[in-house]
C-alpha cells in the first residue's frame, strides 16, 4: 500500500469518526430538547388508537446490513397476514408502496409535518443511521437491486434520517405518478 492510499484510508476513518461524533450530539440534544413533543405524541398515538407507540420496520443499511428503523405508529395496526401480503415485492420496476392499515387522524399530522421520524434519532444514536444520508430500503426491495445498483455509493454508505435531498425539495416537486399511468 503506497503513503498515499494510507493517508487516504485514515481520512476516510477520521471524517467518519467525526460524522459519529456530530450525529451523536445532534440526536441527544435533539431528544433532550423535543422530549416534551415526543411524550405528547407519544401518548396521543396511545390514546387514538390500540396498539404500540413506537413502528418497527425491517431495513437495509450499510454494506446491506439488516436493522429495525424506529418511526411513530401512524397508521392502525394491520392483521398479520394483511401485512405478510402488502410487503411483498414482484417487479422492483413497477414496485409501488401498499399502506398495511388505515392512517389515523393523529397519523397524518406527523406524516405532514415528518414528526413520525422523531425516533429515528434513536436508531442515529445506536448507530444504524445517520442524521443525513440516504433513506433505507427494505429488504424486500434491496433483493431486487440488479448488480450494478449494488456498486453504487448509495448502497455502501449509512442511510440517515433525511436525505439532503429530501431536505432541499420537499413540496417543491410533484409525486411521480403510477408506472400504468406514464
Amino acid at each position: 500500500m503506497s503513503r498515499r492510499e494510507a493517508l487516504k484510508g485514515d481520512c476516510a476513518a477520521a471524517e467518519e469518526e467525526q460524522r459519529r461524533v456530530f450525529d451523536v450530539i445532534v440526536a441527544t440534544l435533539a431528544l433532550v430538547v423535543l422530549s416534551p413533543l415526543l411524550a405528547l405524541i407519544a401518548l396521543l398515538i396511545k390514546l387514538e388508537s390500540p396498539g404500540p407507540v413506537l413502528f418497527r420496520q425491517k431495513r437495509v443499511g450499510k454494506d446491506e446490513k439488516p436493522f429495525e428503523v424506529l418511526k411513530f405508529r401512524s397508521m392502525t395496526v394491520a392483521p398479520p397476514e394483511e401485512a405478510r401480503a402488502a410487503s411483498e415485492v414482484g417487479d422492483i420496476e413497477s414496485f409501488q408502496f401498499r399502506p398495511r392499515g388505515t392512517k389515523t387522524a393523529i397519523g397524518r399530522a406527523l406524516r405532514a409535518c415528518s414528526l413520525d421520524e422523531l425516533p429515528n434519532l434513536l436508531n442515529v444514536l445506536r448507530g444504524d443511521m445517520h442524521v443525513v444520508g440516504p433513506r433505507p430500503d427494505e429488504p424486500e426491495l434491496v433483493a431486487q437491486y440488479r448488480p450494478e445498483w449494488r456498486r453504487r455509493p448509495r448502497t455502501r454508505r449509512e442511510p440517515g434520517c433525511r436525505a439532503s435531498s429530501t431536505s432541499r425539495w420537499r413540496g417543491s416537486i410533484p409525486p411521480r405518478p403510477p408506472r400504468s399511468v406514464r
